[in-house]
């Protein structure tokens, strides 16, 4: 009868009745795989605050930048809405003087209190319109008391702007003379060359044309700056 030995060198040990082998537990693989265990189900908590902080940093970056744009759309057609408006005002103030006025230029000479407050208007010296109408009624300078004046007699007149020193004033302008209350006054004192000599019609369908062309710049520009904002909002997020 064969002995078996209690201990044996090989792959297999055997129990102490002889029975069959019982393979040797490898811990290399059980580690392994608690590792990998470790890997895939316990996730650092942390990590999707880290995911939803950098998505929500992305989401803001993308609002700021197209609100951004939306805004500046927004001022640039408020701002070309308010040049429309003025430019429709000085449509309809030159209307009233359209046909019905004088333009001559005037040349600064000194300054003299203002008729109201305390500031101080300028005195220009103009030629009066080489036109006969203007012997057909009072001329009233603003300096002195009206006078019956004859085509192209010089003269000085006050103007209508306000100061305090020379620097204030216009060393050249245009004068607009004009007749009411049967009176040839000065009706505004406009910026050099800024009246062609004259106020006609033309000079108002100017005006106007300039009020609807910054106005439709206002309708593009706001449409822009919408469209800017909504393009890169949808680049971001794609």
């Amino acid at each position: 009868m064969d002995k078996h030995n209690l201990f044996d060198d090989g792959n297999e040990q055997s129990d102490l009745l002889g029975g069959d082998a019982v393979p040797e537990r490898e811990p290399d693989a059980v580690e392994g795989s608690a590792e990998d265990a470790h890997q895939t189900g316990g996730d650092d908590p942390l990590q999707g605050f880290n995911r939803l902080d950098a998505e929500s940093s992305s989401d803001s970056s993308v609002t700021w930048s197209s609100v951004g744009v939306a805004i500046l759309g927004l001022l640039l057609a408020v701002l070309l809405v308010a040049f429309s408006h003025n430019a429709f005002q000085r449509a309809y103030q030159l209307r009233g003087w359209a046909n019905d006025t004088w333009v001559v230029s005037g040349h600064y000479s000194n300054m003299t209190n203002a008729l109201e407050g305390s500031g101080f208007n300028p005195v220009y010296q103009i030629a009066l319109p080489d036109d006969p109408e203007v012997a057909n009624q009072r001329f009233d300078s603003g300096m002195a008391d009206p006078i019956f004046a004859r085509p192209g007699q010089a003269a000085e007149v006050r103007g209508t702007d306000i100061g305090e020193v020379t620097g204030d004033f216009d060393q050249s302008a245009d004068i607009v003379l004009g007749v009411e209350d049967d009176t040839l006054q000065v009706l505004s004192t406009e910026e050099h060359g800024s009246l062609d000599g004259a106020v006609t019609d033309r000079s108002v369908s100017q005006q106007q044309v300039k009020g609807w062309l910054l106005a439709a710049a206002a309708l593009v520009t706001l449409a822009a700056g919408i469209a800017g904002a909504l393009w890169l909002r949808r680049r971001d997020r794609d």
